[in-house]
């Protein structure tokens, strides 16, 4: 006898970058229905005040869409929202992770989800707020940037050290990080810490800015250089993608596993996947037909899952999957490239074999 159930499960990975209660990944199941033979329709839940809804569409063949809402609003929207109303930064203080969120329509600030119990002094041209953390001094600073549309600048020095913000891929274009982080490295000197210059590396990556990346590895103090560090591990796989060696890039950002905090760990994971996406793309651009096997020793995956995400992406898989065939791309998802873009393009190709 062959017993078949249906069942919809909801499971949440919580790790809430912009949100004023310190967690850590959390992953739990929240809702279970079994017998499930409608497959399409809504689901709504709560976690905490913010009531969910998940929205789920039948597609083409066996697959399904989703889509999800908070409090009404498209998730993009609501992560917008609170981009607006909250900024964090995370850090370590004697081997601790600390994430420190400030409100910024009440001006208060919560401490691994404690609310602090401190007033702001008025110093020149703005704020500052002082606190302590077993003994170590931090202080919020808050100024105007003297332009209406960016308003108050909000800067946290931990330790005479000022802490990047926590980042959201969602909420901050890429240029603007770059541009935070180097004025951080510009104001910090070679005090600049480990953590700016990771990220630098990788956000140069994305941003396609090679020159940058490797003019970035010369001026990183020596000390930091150590075969020890995280960024010393983080080269070899910044250097490969310049390289453009991607199967030894991928091989090993995999072994890559150990990180001082949540936040990079975050950041690196989204790297990396933005990379495979990037050469599956490019890979659908160039291939009318590309066997598995080379695939996926091309992003350093499963050939399994290699499979999974051909068909995901509409992609035709033979009998034996040995070969899969790209979906061509229509005209219209063919972005056209000016002759600006173009000469850009080739000046940075040019720049990078003559160093």
């Amino acid at each position: 006898i062959i017993k078949t159930i249906f069942f919809f499960s909801i499971i949440v990975m919580c790790r809430f970058c912009n949100s004023k209660y310190f967690c850590s990944t959390l992953i739990s199941e929240i809702m279970r229905q079994n017998w499930m033979f409608k497959l399409v329709g809504q689901e709504n839940f709560t976690i905490g005040k913010n009531k969910f809804s998940i929205s789920i569409y039948s597609a083409s063949g066996f697959t399904y869409e989703y889509s999800l809402e908070v409090n009404g609003k498209s998730y993009q929207k609501f992560c917008e929202n609170q981009s607006k109303i909250l900024q964090s930064w995370t850090f370590i203080v004697d081997n601790k992770d600390y994430r420190l969120t400030l409100e910024k329509n009440t001006m208060d600030l919560w401490l691994n989800g404690e609310r602090l119990d401190i007033e702001p002094k008025f110093i020149e041209n703005g704020t500052e707020t002082k606190f302590d953390i077993n003994g170590t001094e931090c202080k919020l600073i808050t100024v105007s940037s003297g332009h209406r549309r960016s308003g108050l600048v909000h800067a946290l020095i931990v330790h005479d050290k000022e802490i990047p913000a926590a980042m959201n891929f969602d909420q901050i274009s890429l240029k603007e990080q770059i541009d935070q982080l180097e004025q951080i490295e510009l104001n910090n000197q070679d005090d600049t810490s480990q953590e700016v210059y990771m990220k630098l590396f990788i956000f140069y990556i994305l941003d396609d800015d090679t020159m940058k990346a490797k003019f970035l590895w010369k001026r990183v103090p020596s000390a930091l250089k150590d075969p020890n560090t995280e960024l010393s591990k983080l080269w070899p796989i910044v250097h490969n993608f310049i390289l453009r060696n991607y199967p030894l890039a991928f091989q090993l950002a995999n072994q890559l596993t150990n990180f001082s905090n949540d936040e990079l760990r975050n950041i690196f994971s989204y790297f990396t996947e933005r990379m495979r996406e990037k050469i599956f793309n490019l890979v659908q651009m160039a291939y009318s037909s590309i066997r598995i096997k080379d695939l996926a020793n091309l992003l350093q995956v499963s050939e399994e899952k290699i499979v999974k995400i051909s068909l995901q992406s509409e992609w035709t898989v033979d009998e034996n999957k040995i070969h899969v065939k790209p979906k061509k791309l229509s005209s219209s998802e063919i972005q056209p490239i000016n002759n600006q873009q173009q000469l850009t393009k080739l000046t940075k190709i040019v720049s990078s074999i003559e160093t």
